[in-house]
Order: C-alpha cells, then structure tokens, then sequence
C-alpha cells in the first residue's frame, strides 16, 4: 500500500479482495488521498469511517442476513445450525451477522467454533459439533479452511447441510474438499447465469485469453476496472497534479449515488450510498453438483 500510495503514476486501486488487507491499506490511501475500489471485501467496516474507500460488491451485515432467511425459508428441515468461523474481520463481521438474523427468525444455534487462518485439523470441532447434531452448518471463512472442514466433517458421518459464503466460491474449493463438497451451498455475489450479453462475450473473450472460464471475482474487477477508467475519461487533467487527479476520481465514484447515475456494467447497476457501499447489488446462491458449481434452483430475491 505505501508503494503504491507513493507511486505518482497510479492514480486509484482496484482491490483489495481481503476484508484484512483492505483495512490494512486503508489508513495508507486515505493519508494519500487515493481511492480503493474493492471487488472483494466485504465486511462491513471496510467502508466505514473511509471517504476513499468504495465497493461494488454487498456487504456482510447483508450476506449474513441473507444467508439466514435462504435457510429459514428455502431449504427444508432446517430448525437448528452450527458455525464455523474464521477469527478475523470477514470471518467475524459474516458470523455475528448471520446469527442476529438466524436468532431473530427462530432458527436455534447449538454451537459456534472459531478458527484461525491456515488451520488444519478440525477434528475436534467438528466431533463437538456432532453432538449437538445440527441441521445445517454455516461456515463463515474462506475456501481453504472451508473444503477441509466439509472434507474432514464427512469423513466424521456428519450429514448436516454445509452452507458456505462468498470466500468459499473458488475452484480451489472443488479441488481441496473433492467428492465431500457435493451438495454445499454458498453465496455469491455474481453468476454469470445471471447476467447479459455483455457478461457472456466477456466470459467468452477471458476464455479465449486465459484458456479458463472467469468466476465471480473476475467479473467484479472487470467492472470495478471499468468504473475507474470512467472516472479517468470524465475527469483526468493532464496539467493537474497527482492530488487533484485522484480527488477528481473519488468525486466522480461519491457522484453515483442514485440509480439514474449508476455505472451498467456486466454485473448490474452499481451506485453508492454515502459510505462508499453499493446500494441494492443482490447476492445469488450456488450449490455443488457433479463436482461443479451450478446456480441453485431456488434463489431469494429479497429478505422479508
């Protein structure tokens, strides 16, 4: 961040895609004057409290939430849930949100387990978790945690439904957890299932360059790269200084604050409240199947 803060050749940031890292930045390119734009944090206090600091993507008081109610109101037999958490902003933030909704709607939590990052063995947990015999089991946390708890906690018999969140939509996931990750569900903030002929010719050219279908993160920073070079063709000035230009970005990026001034991009109309979060992006859900990441049938539209 302080390489970059000091770098007079670049004018904003794309990223970060860690809740940690962005805020790790933060005090950095606000002391700068530079704009992050992240297509991947998501806690919540990643945009509070920052004038530079903007996301296109929901945050994690909404995810949380919305994790809850998909539960509650879409999958069968669900009474009861276990959480498995990572011990950092995304991780915690994801947690105390889903909780608050799954209290709230009547949804009964028996356990919740907190992990570090890198952890490994989670055997001792997961035979915790056993015994309280969940219906389903959220984990708040990233894919590599995440495919090695779905993976360890089949191996122990645990038949609850796991639910992961937009840290575990990697492909990465599909090849850590193998054949125990059929059936998980997960958030996600895109699917290309969704979006337009806009987002299918930029699939289909990723391909072509990469030799690899995009996931959701490169489709966020396609757009979240699109909006910066906006603001540049809006607003640079050659005979300006560095400092004007970057305030002249975050002037453009705080203007779009109503749906009649949002950025299309290939996924959807992006517009900011006064705290730099999006306003109204929805989140869609996944579900392994055959070993790949397919839309689930059924997906909530809004929360009640």
């Amino acid at each position: 961040a302080e390489r970059i803060a000091n770098n007079p050749q670049i004018l904003a940031v794309v990223g970060h895609f860690n809740s940690d890292c962005s805020l790790a930045g933060q005090e950095i390119y606000d002391r700068a004057g530079i704009v992050e734009l992240s297509p991947g944090s998501t806690a919540v206090e990643v945009c509070e409290g920052s004038p530079w600091t903007f996301r296109n993507l929901y945050h994690d008081g909404f995810q949380g939430k919305f994790i809850a109610q998909y539960l509650d109101n879409v999958l069968t037999g669900i009474e009861s849930v276990a959480v498995f958490f990572d011990n950092d902003a995304y991780g915690r933030g994801l947690r105390n949100a889903f909780v608050a909704e799954a209290e709230k709607i009547g949804l009964t939590l028996v356990a919740s387990e907190a992990y570090e990052r890198d952890s490994t063995n989670f055997k001792a947990q997961l035979t915790s978790i056993k015994a309280k015999n969940p219906d389903a089991i959220f984990i708040s946390g990233l894919y590599t945690e995440a495919s090695l708890i779905v993976k360890q906690g089949r191996e122990a018999g645990i038949t609850a439904q796991f639910f992961g969140a937009d840290g575990v939509d990697s492909p990465d996931f599909l090849t850590i957890a193998g054949s125990a990750a059929e059936g998980t569900y997960l958030t996600t903030p895109f699917t290309f299932g969704a979006g337009g002929a806009e987002a299918q010719q930029m699939a289909a050219n990723f391909e072509t360059l990469h030799g690899v279908a995009p996931d959701t993160w490169a489709a966020l920073t396609y757009d979240a790269v699109g909006m910066i070079k906006e603001a540049l063709e809006k607003t640079y000035n050659a005979e300006a200084s560095i400092e004007d230009n970057r305030k002249a970005i975050r002037e453009h990026l705080a203007s779009l604050d109503a749906p009649e001034k949002g950025y299309e991009g290939i996924t959807g109309l992006t517009y900011f409240d006064i705290k730099g979060d999006t306003v109204n992006k929805p989140a869609y859900v996944k579900i392994v199947k055959d070993g790949q990441f397919v839309a689930a049938e059924k997906q909530l539209s809004e929360l009640k």
